[in-house]
């Protein structure tokens, strides 16, 4: 058996250190954590901590909104999604709410990753000849947000509850987080599909073109509540404004303003379900600043109005 192939243990850190003391690269990374799976999860609101660098991770957020901020853009990740983001990436993070909300990541061992690639990529024959060869690096992933998916979130989600109720079964961790990894690969193949079918020659430029769509509507979804204009989005995913909007339409049968449009009223369905907040509140919370034109937009999305939407729900 290869040296590389010893048990990786298990960290959970439930509290964040100091802001000031969070300053992880790579050396102090691997100098701390080489061969662990390292979960966090913790809560905390009003924070803010500097660039750092990151292993493969996955990052979620429960009950409020963490924000992952990068040299050209940020993204805010939300208990409807989940963020990816690939070893070597650093960025700032930030959760701006006085309402605690839980953050939770759990970032990969090389090994985890090499044993789950090495086994996807290879057939019977080569896997019971040798194996302990493990050929092959993990996936790029597109860093963005990703809707929960079952083949992810299912195992996730028990890797979550595991943690909260202080499990130290390191067995039961691994094995979720092979199935947690397996799901992250298939969805990687998704993502490649994806990218083929966007409108471009050559495989590169369809994959830079799929990132900077993907960078606007990952945008829109994450500041809904904010003035967004063409020209703002044309400078977050550094794209041309017509041909912003050409491709974007081309791509996803929809124009950015219609998309942002049908996201803000989708946030708004929802706040009428799960919140008590006035109408006009709720419609400035959403990005609508005239309640009129809130509710006659609405009314023609859902077929009824705010205050009925809110009243047959209850």
């Amino acid at each position: 058996m290869p040296e590389n192939s010893k048990t990786p243990t298990v960290k959970i850190i439930d509290a964040f250190p100091h802001p000031t003391a969070y300053k992880y690269n790579e050396d102090l990374w691997y100098q701390q954590h080489s061969n662990s799976l390292v979960i966090i999860n913790c809560m905390a609101s009003n924070i803010e901590y500097p660039e750092h660098w990151t292993p493969l991770s996955v990052k979620c957020a429960f009950g409020g909104k963490e924000y992952y901020h990068f040299p050209n853009n940020s993204l805010a990740v939300s208990p409807e999604n989940f963020l990816i983001l690939n070893e070597g990436t650093t960025y700032r993070s930030s959760i701006r709410s006085e309402h605690p909300t839980e953050s939770f990541s759990l970032n990969f061992t090389k090994q985890n990753i090499q044993q789950v690639v090495s086994c996807l990529g290879s057939n019977h024959k080569q896997q019971l000849h040798d194996p302990f060869q493990y050929n092959g690096e993990a996936p790029r992933f597109v860093e963005k947000l990703y809707s929960h998916d079952r083949s992810v979130t299912a195992p996730l989600l028990r890797i979550r509850d595991m943690a909260k109720e202080k499990n130290k079964d390191t067995n039961q961790y691994i094995e979720m987080t092979y199935s947690l990894l397996e799901g992250l690969v298939q969805l990687h193949k998704k993502v490649d599909l994806e990218i083929d079918s966007v409108h471009a020659k050559r495989r590169a430029t369809r994959e830079e073109l799929y990132k900077r769509l993907t960078l606007a509507k990952d945008y829109m979804d994450c500041f809904l509540g904010e003035e967004i204009s063409l020209d703002d989005l044309s400078k977050i995913c550094f794209l041309n404004p017509f041909y912003l909007l050409r491709e974007f339409r081309k791509n996803f049968n929809i124009t950015p303003h219609q998309y942002l449009m049908q996201q803000r009223l989708r946030q708004a369905e929802l706040l009428l379900s799960d919140s008590d907040i006035s109408i006009t509140e709720l419609g400035k919370k959403v990005g609508f600043k005239d309640l009129s034109s809130f509710s006659k937009l609405f009314k023609r999305y859902s077929g009824q109005s705010p205050e009925n939407f809110r009243k047959n729900l209850r």
